[in-house]
């Protein structure tokens, strides 16, 4: 994580306390807690924790972290704010509750506990916004009107050297252009927004519509996956006693006819839209089943997409309409549910070429 994207996840969080009124709502929790440590039998008390716990745990849940994505959220645990600003902080509430029905003064210490340390946080965090301002880092967020794909490369995949690494960089070049190809008619040219942390994450400035047509397929890679994931774990089972190579080989088979099968689906649905045209149309739709393939095998191997986007900021008049309205909404649906899965047990899918298979050659005169 670079210094820029750590100052616009606390400043994000420092708003969300404030818009939120979290800290209120908390102590509001905390006072609560405490008449009943007073009179456990008292039954607007009782009524008083539950409309208090209930509170907190909506704000934080509906309006706030279930509409972070899980690219959001993975950076929020990185910080360690989730048990401050995640379902746990209400949860473990209910919990203690439910397990120390009979001395709730149990209960509140525990809370009062965690309180005391998130205030701490809350500090820390205002604390951490104001040094980094004096030192001139500012936080980025996406410009609106435009989208952006962050990409993390797992170091498996280029093993800490320089060249293969480059390799990889032109192979996701390759990718976009195929889906940017498919979904503007051109070819773009991504703009490197930021480059951050241990596993680099690349973020890229590309369309609207070409990072709307990735977040499907990637949305799609996902739920294929979860397919092909029972057949590896019957497969890493099989290893487990003993199989040999030869007898793994008929997972793998079976493996490879599944991705082939939905990933011609897939991309068949790509080229009904497909603004390609000419001959250039059959090189895309075999690369794109290349990409595809490609960034399945990444994906097992722990590569995640992030989407970050911002709608315009200017509204339109009433007669006319974002020209990249139905793209934003699909980014709006789908960034929330991207969450990728852990890499488990040696991969099963191969790594495709690093370049898309070349157009047969028309016969000679």
């Amino acid at each position: 994580m670079n210094a820029e994207r750590l100052r616009e996840l606390v400043d994000f969080l420092i708003h969300a306390e404030q818009r939120l009124d979290l800290q209120s709502k908390a102590d509001r929790l905390q006072a609560a807690l405490q008449n009943l440590t007073t009179q456990p039998a008292e039954p607007s008390y009782q009524n008083e924790v539950v409309h208090a716990l209930d509170d907190l745990q909506n704000t934080l849940g509906p309006h706030f972290y279930d509409d972070l994505s899980p690219a959001e959220r993975a950076a929020l645990s990185e910080i360690n704010a989730e048990p401050f600003f995640g379902p746990e902080m209400a949860q473990s509430v209910r919990s203690y509750l439910a397990d120390n029905t009979m001395t709730p003064s149990i209960v509140t210490s525990s809370f009062n506990l965690m309180l005391d340390k998130r205030r701490e946080y809350i500090i820390s965090l205002h604390q951490l916004s104001e040094s980094l301002g004096r030192l001139g880092v500012e936080a980025y967020t996406p410009v609106p009107g435009e989208a952006e794909l962050g990409i993390l490369i797992p170091r498996d995949l280029f093993h800490n050297k320089l060249d293969p690494f480059s390799k990889e960089l032109h192979t996701l070049n390759t990718i976009i252009s195929l889906f940017s190809e498919a979904a503007t008619g051109t070819v773009e040219d991504p703009g490197v927004k930021q480059i951050s942390t241990t596993d680099p994450i690349i973020y890229l400035c590309v369309g609207v519509p070409t990072v709307a047509m990735i977040a499907k397929s990637v949305s799609w890679i996902l739920d294929t996956w979860k397919s092909a994931l029972e057949i590896k774990e019957l497969r890493n089972r099989a290893k487990a006693i003993s199989f040999d190579e030869d007898e793994l080989k008929i997972f793998e088979n079976k493996v490879d006819k599944l991705i082939d099968a939905k990933v011609k689906e897939r991309v068949a649905e790509i080229m009904e839209t497909s603004k390609t045209e000419g001959p250039r149309s059959q090189e895309v739709e075999n690369g794109l089943i290349w990409a595809h393939r490609a960034l399945l095998a990444r994906i097992e191997r722990g590569m995640t997409l992030d989407v970050r986007f911002l709608p315009p900021a200017e509204p339109l008049p009433d007669d006319e309409v974002s020209p990249h309205a139905a793209d934003f909404e699909t980014l709006r649906v789908l960034s929330p549910t991207l969450e990728f899965p852990t890499p488990s047990g040696a991969p099963i899918l191969r790594l495709p070429s690093s370049e898309p298979p070349k157009a047969p050659k028309g016969p000679s005169a």
